[in-house]
């Protein structure tokens, strides 16, 4: 391949370092930081889930030698195996660009990607054998980025990841968590995860996201291309924008006012926790594994207690907006000679009921789904009518929903 093919090929695989960048946290994964009672030459494995394009793994690989295989696991096929075949490439132009073979190359250390869908591991499955296997069982650090936070939205996903990163976490081990959620949301996920036995430590890292120009000038440095990295590096510099001061304040949520109000610093920080895995016998913590019904019923749980209390769906200004709005609209059908007897049709509650943001998600088809689910609950209830809602029947579905 020649080495226009293989920048070709390069550029059809561009990284997406989302939510945060290395750089940003090099100092805390630093293994001399986060494992500093272990030996100095312990050598380290890696498994980062929800991988997807991120280098993460190959700037971890490249930084610290200490870490000596690093897992990327992932649910997208494509993405891994075009990351997969990225890093080959890569390796492959080191050691043309240094005239160098694979013992020369200036790391030590093994990257594999691997399938993974956070409940069953493909590590003997057909249908993906352009990627790797699992090679390992259980890691001294699991590290995702937001990977939790893209499933809180379904309890089954979420409780997954969970339960797939303690299977595979050592006794002493890390699981390092980056998110952008609220810390006393996630705080009471993992301290409360039943079965789980960690100390969790928390603390705030300033957000850094990578230009391509930065991402040119990291693949540059691999490969030591001189004339590539000084090229990258100068347009670097004009991406860059690195130091904001951030106000000391105490964490607040941009919903508590019940409506989306974020302040100036929004979005300009993600928190981190470190949860290190107590025990001692690796053995027997190979067979204690955390129970998916408990973790997934506990997630569902503090879902409901944190948004019922941060972010309410039901607020006095929304009820007495609601009640003026199903007022008005049985006005308008009895002038029209409409006999509705203070009950709407299901369809017309739906255009009252949700403003245009949240139809966005939550279409016609799904809210019927809702009710229906609600009608099932709250079939006792006189409130709750099979084809129409009044307006004390909507702020009870509206409660339920929370």
């Amino acid at each position: 391949m020649t080495r226009e093919t293989v920048n070709e090929e390069l550029e059809s695989h561009v990284p997406f370092e989302w939510l945060t960048n290395f750089s940003s946290l090099a100092r805390y994964l630093n293994p001399e930081t986060l494992f500093p009672s272990s030996q100095y030459n312990q050598k380290l494995q890696v498994l980062h889930v929800g991988c997807g394009s991120s280098t993460l793994g190959e700037l971890l690989l490249q930084s610290f030698p200490r870490y000596s295989h690093v897992v990327n696991v992932d649910n997208d096929v494509e993405t891994l195996g075009g990351m997969k075949n990225r890093w080959k490439l890569l390796t492959e132009k080191y050691m043309e660009v240094n005239d160098a073979t694979a013992d020369d190359l200036p790391f030590s250390g093994t990257l594999h990607y691997s399938y993974m869908n956070f409940q069953q591991t493909c590590s003997d499955n057909d249908d993906h054998l352009e990627l790797d296997p699992l090679p390992i069982q259980q890691y001294d650090l699991v590290l995702e980025k937001s990977t939790l936070d893209c499933l809180l939205c379904s309890d089954d996903g979420a409780a997954g990841l969970l339960c797939a990163v303690y299977k595979h976490l050592k006794a002493g081990g890390v699981y390092f968590l980056i998110s952008f959620h609220h810390v006393d949301f996630i705080m009471q996920l993992l301290d409360e995860c039943p079965g789980a036995d960690w100390t969790i430590e928390r603390f705030v890292v300033e957000r850094k996201v990578d230009s391509p120009n930065t991402v040119k000038k990291n693949e540059a440095t691999l490969y030591n291309d001189v004339e590539c990295m000084f090229q990258a590096g100068k347009e670097a510099e004009l991406d860059t924008d690195r130091n904001r001061s951030l106000k000391e304040k105490d964490d607040c949520s941009p919903w508590q006012s019940g409506s989306f109000v974020p302040d100036e610093d929004y979005g300009k920080t993600v928190n981190c926790f470190i949860c290190r895995r107590n025990g001692g016998d690796q053995e027997i913590l190979s067979l204690d594994l955390l129970d998916f019904e408990a973790v997934r019923k506990h997630i569902h749980a503090a879902n409901d207690e944190y948004y019922k209390k941060n972010n309410p769906m039901v607020t006095h200004v929304r009820v007495e907006e609601l009640k003026t709005k199903f007022h008005q609209e049985l006005l308008k059908r009895q002038r029209d000679g409409k006999n509705c007897d203070s009950i709407l049709p299901l369809e017309c509650c739906y255009k009252l009921l949700f403003t245009e943001g949240e139809k966005e998600h939550l279409t016609y088809a799904f809210f019927l789904e809702d009710y229906q689910a609600y009608l099932k609950d709250y079939q006792n209830d006189g409130s709750a009518l099979q084809t129409g809602m009044t307006f004390e029947g909507s702020v009870k579905f509206l409660e339920a929903m929370q």
